[in-house]
């Protein structure tokens, strides 16, 4: 069944990503009653440097926010996740690039998970208020 009856994104393609994996996860249907806005963001920090100043390993950290909008109430609901992955500076520029996407990839899939499950507990949630 699914549990959600629209997911956007606000820009960027990491959030773009995430909104098609929620998707992908949780379902997307018309008659469902509530809608979700992603956005999302990184940071990335240098986090060991070497005896000269340069950076030997990086830490990117990511920020998925989600809000949930019941359509028929109007009632919301924010919920924020984190990621961080990490990785050595590598002398290829290239090699470095192509790592941090997959690091990029594996965090934007994990955020879908959590928010695919707060999404789960939220509708879980308010259905057992509904029955009572």
């Amino acid at each position: 069944m699914p549990l959600l009856a629209s997911v956007s994104h606000n820009g960027g393609a990491m959030a773009q990503n995430a909104a098609r994996a929620l998707s992908q996860r949780v379902g997307v249907h018309p008659a469902a009653v509530w809608d979700a806005t992603l956005s999302m963001s990184s940071v990335r920090n240098d986090s060991q440097l070497d005896n000269t100043g340069t950076a030997r390993r990086t830490q990117m950290n990511y920020q998925l926010q989600m809000t949930l909008t019941h359509k028929q109430t109007g009632a919301r609901q924010t919920a924020q996740f984190s990621d961080t992955q990490s990785m050595n500076v590598m002398d290829s520029a290239a090699d470095e690039l192509s790592v941090q996407r997959n690091l990029t990839e594996l965090a934007v899939s994990q955020l879908a998970d959590k928010a695919a499950e707060f999404v789960r507990q939220q509708v879980q949630d308010k259905a057992s208020e509904a029955a009572r």
